[in-house]
């Protein structure tokens, strides 16, 4: 029997959650790396799981916002029903997109990797179709407010993830183990949703629950998709503009954000979507609340971290990786606009495809900007253009909250820390420009 932690809340047991996943992450493929297997073969553990996630990370993502804003406005007698919709769109579209990833399977391999081949691949669809609706348990709990559950949820799921990639690799069975290991971990999972399904969720169609649910969830499976594919956008860029076949690998090392800070203000995200859905104005509250409590410790680490990168990059890396340090620099800025939370506001009341403007509006003028600033500031111009079209977003958001809900920035953006934490953090960039 799972024993009830007193001490954590909606925020915490996701942020925990998202903690234990990335430290499972990290710990395997620091295990792989020193397992005894070639640098190929883990490249194609890494490759097969990259594919399944190609083509499932968008839905799931939208899925889980879409449910999180729906289920707290339904009356009791519905979320039941929603419960079980829910499992069904998820396994509905699990086994689309494993049916998807085998039809695409040469054509993935010949445009996204390196490889002729990858076997195992019958494992992989597999586990996707396994997998899928297990996304949805750490939400039940969240939705039915049994945050300690969360927390033994991922202690356990993510041991047994340690546990299906290592065994085999360690004992010398080989990747074929490794991905059927997966693939009855992902079984596991999908009994643990069943448990739940069989004490809170109905199976009754409810056709009036559908169309609601359908109208929140295309618009957040699109904003995912749309936000993320600038990831893609600059890497073409790199590759186009630059002969030396380096810097991709020194952009690549560079562009991206302290992992930190996409965890804790990912889960608090996730956390308070229904707080809102559910008590608009408490809910701001919260979100004020918490994003100065996290503000006051992510802004002084950040500024840390840039301080310390130009010699942590050469000395980790090697020479040749210093500029990296200048490209991650620029992305620790991105702090400043992913602390505030609009999308919060936005999501939680419904208005989901405004995010879906916005997010375009970011898209077009990321590329715009890295397309002309390239020229003039090489793979830092790139950098600094995603950190204004990530600007250029929140803004757009805070502004529509404005205008169109009537909500003022104050009552949920704690204005003033931010300001001091943000001349904290400009002032840490420009030293590291002088240490570099």
């Amino acid at each position: 029997m799972m024993r009830p932690l007193r001490t954590v809340n909606n925020v915490s047991s996701i942020q925990l959650f998202n903690l234990i996943r990335f430290g499972v992450t990290i710990l395997i493929s620091i295990l792989l790396a020193k397992s005894g297997l070639s640098t190929a073969e883990i490249s194609m553990y890494e490759a097969l799981l990259f594919l399944g996630n190609l083509v499932s990370f968008f839905w799931i993502g939208g899925g889980l916002n879409a449910l999180l804003s729906f289920y707290p406005k339904l009356e009791e007698r519905d979320r039941a029903a929603a419960f079980g919709q829910a499992f069904v769109v998820f396994s509905a579209l699990g086994i689309a997109a494993a049916s998807l990833l085998w039809v695409l399977r040469d054509f993935l391999l010949w445009r996204l990797t390196n490889f002729t081949e990858l076997p195992y691949f019958g494992w992989l669809c597999l586990f996707v179709v396994l997998n899928a609706p297990s996304f949805l348990v750490h939400i039940y709990y969240l939705l039915l407010r049994k945050f300690d559950r969360i927390v033994w949820f991922g202690a356990i799921s993510f041991g047994l993830q340690l546990i299906a990639v290592l065994v085999p690799v360690y004992a010398g069975w080989g990747l074929r183990w490794t991905f059927i290991g997966l693939t009855f971990w992902a079984a596991l999972k999908l009994l643990w949703v069943a448990w739940i399904l069989v004490h809170h969720a109905s199976f009754r169609f409810r056709k009036e629950l559908w169309q609601p649910y359908a109208a929140l969830f295309v618009p957040l499976t699109a904003h995912l998709l749309i936000g993320n594919s600038v990831e893609y956008t600059d890497g073409l860029i790199v590759t186009s503009y630059f002969t030396d076949e380096r810097a991709f690998a020194i952009f690549r090392y560079g562009a991206r954000e302290l992992p930190l800070t996409t965890l804790l203000v990912g889960g608090l995200v996730t956390a308070l979507i229904p707080e809102i859905a559910t008590d608009l104005a408490g809910g701001m509250k919260q979100v004020r609340e918490r994003t100065a409590q996290l503000a006051a410790w992510l802004f002084p680490l950040s500024a840390l971290f840039m301080l310390l990168s130009p010699f942590a990059f050469p000395l980790v890396y090697n020479d040749d990786f210093a500029l990296s340090a200048r490209v991650f620099n620029v992305y620790l800025l991105i702090l400043s606009s992913r602390i505030l939370l609009p999308q919060v506001i936005v999501i939680g009341q419904g208005k989901n495809y405004f995010l879906v403007v916005s997010a375009l509006i970011e898209t077009v003028v990321n590329i715009a900007l890295s397309l002309w600033w390239v020229r003039w500031l090489g793979l830092e111009g790139i950098a600094l253009a995603s950190l204004v079209a990530f600007s250029v977003n929140k803004a757009n958001l805070i502004a529509f909250n404005y205008w169109k809900l009537g909500i003022s920035p104050g009552e949920y953006l704690p204005w003033k820390k931010l300001l001091w934490l943000n001349l904290l953090l400009a002032a840490a960039y420009f030293a590291s420009l002088y240490l570099s």
